[in-house]
């Protein structure tokens, strides 16, 4: 079915489950929550049409009830309730008492935030229609409830649904809810994880993902030079200038002045004061600090660095970079030197102040 996704579309998951999938212990969560979670698109004036409360909403409460000795979670749409009044599907009594005997059976989940408890649980029943693919890196079955009324997904969407278990009445519900529930079966499990493998997802940063694809697609490109560029000089204007026209985004990475030290140097200019004049150079659009040698991968690999560029005066030492990006060596401008420079300098404030 991979095959089928539209050629102009790239797979990158969600970037807010980043921090929870690049964080996830197997080990800390137990997996035992059934979640229960109903759209609110059941009346016949919604635009989407995916919710089927009318026809099931009742009965999965009176299932979970019969069936006490597993743990459940109702995590319903927020608007579902306000639905429920203005639609005149129950009273207001009748909604009170329908959330009150969920809260009493298992756990009335209002909160926002459902990362943990996705990953927390063993199977979701829902219509709902973005849980269908944020559901699915946790790899446990769904039983889809379907309304024949539903807008239609599109064809990435259907991907991923065609590993869950359709459901379109109170016969097929009843019928899933007994196999996947208490029997326990999952004969779809090694479709979803297959596809799980072959779309990556959960397994890269998505944010990353998209960045890359941008990237790609703007022919986007980030370059990274270090140095101490003390008391800025038109050699280094040049070499900057002919560092940021290898691409896009030019990172300067700024030698502290507790590095310097560290390599027996001590600049003119302090940091701060270094950094504020690199940050006004038009070639220039990040510094960062340099604190050791060997930031330099770790840098790469934050930045996502494309090109590593030095002067030709460092030529062949940074070439073990060349696994992580393109290493380039750039000719320095001849007849200019910041020790020079800074002896003339130095020199020319003795003299001010002889004067």
């Amino acid at each position: 079915m991979i095959e089928n996704i539209e050629s102009n579309t790239s797979v990158v998951g969600h970037p807010k489950f980043d921090y929870v999938y690049s964080n996830y212990d197997e080990k800390n969560y137990n997996k035992k929550y059934i979640i229960y979670a109903p759209h609110h698109s059941f009346n016949k004036d919604s635009f989407l049409h995916f919710g089927t409360f009318d026809w099931n909403g009742k009965y999965i409460l009176k299932w979970a009830k019969s069936h006490p000795e597993l743990n459940w979670v109702f995590k319903p749409h927020p608007q579902l309730k306000s639905i429920l009044l203005e639609k005149e599907f129950m009273t207001e009594n009748e909604v009170e008492q329908y959330y009150k005997d969920w809260a009493d059976l298992g756990i009335y989940y209002g909160d926002g935030n459902y990362f943990d408890l996705f990953k927390n649980s063993t199977c979701l029943i829902t219509d709902f229609g973005s849980f269908l693919t944020e559901y699915f890196p946790t790899k446990n079955p769904v039983i889809h409830l379907r309304n024949p009324e539903g807008t239609d997904y599109t064809i990435n969407h259907k991907i991923i649904m065609n590993t869950y278990y359709d459901v379109w009445n109170i016969t097929q519900l009843q019928s899933s809810l007994e196999d996947i529930l208490i029997k326990g079966n999952d004969p779809k499990q090694e479709e979803r994880l297959s596809l799980l493998n072959k779309l990556k997802i959960g397994k890269e940063n998505s944010s990353n993902k998209i960045i890359n694809e941008l990237r790609n697609d703007l022919k986007f490109k980030i370059i990274i030079t270090y140095g101490t560029f003390d008391v800025l000089h038109y050699g280094h204007i040049n070499l900057l200038k002919r560092a940021r026209s290898l691409g896009n985004y030019l990172i300067v990475g700024l030698s502290t002045d507790e590095f310097n030290l560290s390599k027996h140097k001590k600049s003119f200019y302090s940091y701060e004061q270094r950094k504020i004049i690199l940050e006004a150079c038009k070639y220039v659009d990040l510094v960062i600090p340099e604190q050791s040698w060997e930031q330099k991968i770790s840098d790469i690999k934050k930045y996502q660095v494309d090109i590593f560029t030095m002067g030709s005066d460092w030529i062949n030492k940074f070439d073990y970079l060349k696994s992580y990006c393109e290493v380039v060596y750039l000719e320095r401008t001849l007849n200019v030197c910041s020790t020079k420079t800074k002896e003339y300098l130095k020199n020319r404030l003795k003299l001010n102040v002889q004067k």
